[in-house]
């Protein structure tokens, strides 16, 4: 089960009627997770709860935002605006195997208790593995619940940046008809199956998004159970994906009509791909 539990400051009414941006889980190159770290940074967003899951890979480490922080980052937390317009969830780490949809139905159940405003829900997919339809023109590609399109606002912002023109409908998604659990390296690396057996197939039929890991589970989810939610989903390949993300968070302010952001890289980022090599390893 997923328990909130806000800083003794913070009243989670003022969750109420805000915007929620989180991650997609277990999605290539955690494009969404480095997409909400510069939303974070770059919207100077404070920390004002964290959730305890136990589908989630346990971690613990320094604030990811701050050099002279002295409070320990979780897995999955929350932040908020000053302004209290715009609430994010970061999530750190994988889901654990075969608590995926667990995980994604304990997440519907607490934001349908909130009542946000609407869902931005952010991903990377696999451009490797897409077919013509998926990454023709734009990287960007877009799905809406039934829900979100009857906040007419909001949708005259999705015409007036033509992203009609990148959105993905179920049927454009009919050949790739199996579920794609994007397993994280952890799972391969300990020699899980990761192959969904046939019943769940039968079961639960959700059109592939390659890389988007639970990702479309949770918008379907979220469509069944009218929650209004835009899906963004970014087609990329593994590697250095900093600029993928500065890309995504521009499309993020745009959605949000936040368009003269100065994007600020977080702190954490300086150690991406880990420090400098010691001088004294190439001495005698």
């Amino acid at each position: 089960m997923l328990t909130f539990i806000p800083k003794s400051d913070f009243n989670v009414s003022n969750l109420n009627n805000s915007i929620l941006i989180l991650p997609g889980l277990n999605n290539i190159a955690n494009i969404g997770q480095l997409t909400i770290d510069l939303l974070i940074t770059s919207l100077n967003l404070k920390r004002v709860g964290y959730f305890d899951s136990p589908y989630l890979l346990p971690i613990i480490g320094n604030d990811p935002y701050g050099n002279n922080s002295n409070f320990l980052a979780t897995n999955i937390e929350i932040y908020q605006s000053e302004d209290k317009t715009i609430s994010i969830i970061q999530i750190r780490s994988p889901v654990i195997s075969k608590h995926g949809e667990t995980m994604v139905k304990d997440l519907y159940e607490w934001i349908k208790s909130i009542k946000f405003k609407y869902v931005l829900l952010l991903s990377g997919a696999d451009a490797s593995r897409g077919n013509d339809k998926l990454l023709e023109s734009n990287r960007l590609k877009i799905m809406r619940t039934d829900a979100l399109k009857q906040i007419s606002d909001f949708n005259q912002q999705i015409e007036t940046l033509e992203w009609n023109k990148i959105e993905l409908h179920p049927d454009d998604l009919k050949e790739n008809n199996n579920y794609d659990t994007y397993t994280s390296a952890i799972e391969m690396d300990n020699g899980f199956d990761i192959t969904p057996p046939s019943e769940n197939i039968e079961n639960n039929p959700s059109p592939l998004i390659p890389g988007c890991g639970f990702a479309y589970k949770f918008y379907e989810t979220c469509h069944e159970g009218q929650i209004p939610l835009l899906f963004m989903m970014w087609f990329t390949v593994e590697g250095d994906n900093v600029a993928d993300a500065v890309l995504l968070a521009k499309e993020v302010g745009n959605a949000l009509n936040k368009k003269d952001v100065k994007w600020i890289y977080p702190q954490s980022w300086k150690f991406l791909f880990g420090g400098l090599a010691l001088a004294s390893l190439y001495t005698s």
